[in-house]
């Protein structure tokens, strides 16, 4: 079975929503984000450099600078609920704030370029505008279509392709246009100087790990993830495989199950986009394999003896 490797969601949320007195500085302590929160290697900032910066400054790179307060009122904007779940992912705010400046800088640039008039628009216009632009000429041909849906029959209930061929189309399409807008925000933002205010990022990053899957990934065990939610009939069908599975390999692999609608942020930096989601980390923590649907028994077991032997 191949393996595969994904990088984070935070430019699937961009493109879903087409986008949506100082005090003396130290010498910085030389630790990068990701060396230190090895779960973050894959962080928009997961290159900062942990340092000390001036009261109320939380990211420093070039001409992008994220205030502490900054941060507050992004969440004092959000509705009660949504304050609940990302009073303890402030991470997650400052790497939207960060990714959504880089890009809009990014796009203003290029959109001038090709002599686009901007003027007037808003920053979310003007990144709908450039990421619409980016993904514009994505197509899929027919043999694509046919292959998923033989490889996902089960998830469609029994449809004939003739009425689902339009349906998996558009979601192919989308898939592609979400990679491809994935892989330029991460290669626009690859190499960009980041300083990181270490003491409050250490305060918040504690809290967005403070869950079973990002203590799992650090345990030096390998470990299995299904991330799933009430309804889903797919994950109900695979609820005894993971028992199954749970009796022979819990003592050697971490086995977790996480209700997506319920963690909706670790969901999305974890690139869950549909539910059953399956995850399978080495004993360093590193993404091994992951697949999106119903899984057999013995392709579980298979990847999981990979990983213990």
């Amino acid at each position: 079975m191949q393996k595969k490797h994904y990088r984070s969601s935070l430019a699937v949320l961009l493109l879903a929503a087409l986008i949506f007195a100082s005090c003396a500085e130290t010498q910085d302590s030389g630790r990068i984000v990701m060396d230190v929160y090895p779960q973050l290697s894959d962080s928009p900032i997961g290159e900062g450099i942990l340092t000390s910066l001036p009261r109320d400054v939380v990211l420093r790179s070039e001409d992008i600078i994220i205030l502490q307060s900054e941060i507050d009122d992004y969440l004092e904007e959000l509705s009660p609920s949504m304050q609940t779940q990302l009073e303890n992912n402030k991470v997650f705010i400052l790497e939207q704030l960060f990714t959504e400046q880089i890009m809009l800088t990014e796009a203003i640039t290029k959109l001038e370029e090709e002599g686009t008039n901007i003027d007037g628009k808003a920053d979310m216009e003007i990144l709908q505008t450039f990421f619409g632009n980016l993904v514009t000429d994505v197509e899929v041909d027919d043999r694509e279509v046919e292959v998923f849906y033989e490889e996902h029959k089960e998830l469609l209930n029994g449809m004939p392709f003739e009425e689902a061929e339009d349906q998996i189309k558009g979601l192919l399409i989308q898939m592609q246009q979400q990679e491809m807008v994935e892989d330029y925000v991460m290669d626009t933002i690859a190499g960009k100087q980041m300083e990181v205010q270490e003491s409050w990022f250490h305060r918040q990053a504690e809290k967005a790990l403070d869950n079973e899957l990002d203590q799992a990934r650090v345990s030096g065990q390998p470990t299995f993830v299904a991330f799933k939610s009430e309804g889903c009939v797919t994950c109900e069908e695979m609820e005894p495989i993971y028992e199954q599975v749970g009796n022979i390999y819990s003592n050697r692999v971490n086995i977790i199950e996480v209700q997506a609608e319920e963690n909706q942020f670790l969901a999305s930096r974890y690139g869950v986009q549909s539910v059953p989601t399956h995850i399978f980390y080495d004993d360093q923590g590193i993404e091994f394999y992951r697949e999106t649907g119903s899984m057999e028994r013995e392709d579980i077991e298979e990847l999981l003896a990979d990983l213990t032997e």
